[in-house]
């Protein structure tokens, strides 16, 4: 996978969550304004509340296991909330010949979230641990540049988000990898050195605390 498509597909999503952003500063998240047949209140296939079956599967001596209900509530609780596609793996972009266009299709899990949980899927579905390991920070620092060009919100009120969301990522990581472990328990691809490193990171901030 081309970093053009990784930067076509950033660029598309960006553009989104800023349309949804505006409606930010009134502590109103946007997606309250839409119809709730229309819009899961939480984004995504693979949050907790609906894999209470992968969550039994997991070891019960599994520190992740543990930490599945804070990683859910500080992703939850985030001040920050835009409108998640909720399957936002490379696959589902469409991009022209020049990637000077970009489409999305399958929102069917389109939802309330913190905009680096789609972040966090689109670099892992198409990166594999090497690529992640080299390209992840320059990524998401193009991510975090990009948006905040194209943002409505004040350069204050912009630095408090990139904050929240930058240090949500792990998080975000730990939330996706809860998901596969008890999924997937005999091994899946993504469940490589660079998701768990992540996801050690997120796991020391809570058993810190």
């Amino acid at each position: 996978m081309g970093r053009d498509y990784m930067c076509a597909a950033l660029s598309w999503m960006r553009k989104r969550w800023c349309c949804a952003l505006t409606g930010l500063l009134d502590f109103t998240p946007f997606f309250l304004q839409c119809d709730d047949e229309h819009l899961w209140r939480q984004g995504t296939y693979w949050h907790l509340s609906t894999r209470q079956d992968e969550l039994a599967a997991m070891p019960s001596s599994s520190p992740l296991k543990k930490a599945a209900e804070e990683i859910d509530r500080k992703l939850r609780d985030a001040r920050y909330h835009t409108i998640l596609h909720g399957d936002a793996k490379v696959a589902n972009f469409c991009f022209d010949p020049l990637f000077t266009r970009t489409a999305a299709v399958d929102f069917q899990y389109c939802g309330r979230g913190v905009g680096v949980v789609d972040l966090m899927y689109l670099l892992g579905s198409c990166l594999h641990e090497e690529q992640l390991a080299y390209h992840y920070p320059s990524l998401v620092d193009h991510y975090f540049h990009s948006l905040r060009l194209h943002s409505t919100l004040s350069t204050e009120e912009f630095g408090k988000l990139e904050k929240e969301w930058r240090d949500l990522l792990v998080f975000a990581w730990a939330d996706f990898e809860r998901f596969l472990v008890g999924w997937a328990p005999g091994g899946h691809r993504k469940l490589h050195g660079f998701s768990q490193q992540q996801t050690q990171l997120a796991l020391s901030q809570i058993f810190a605390g």
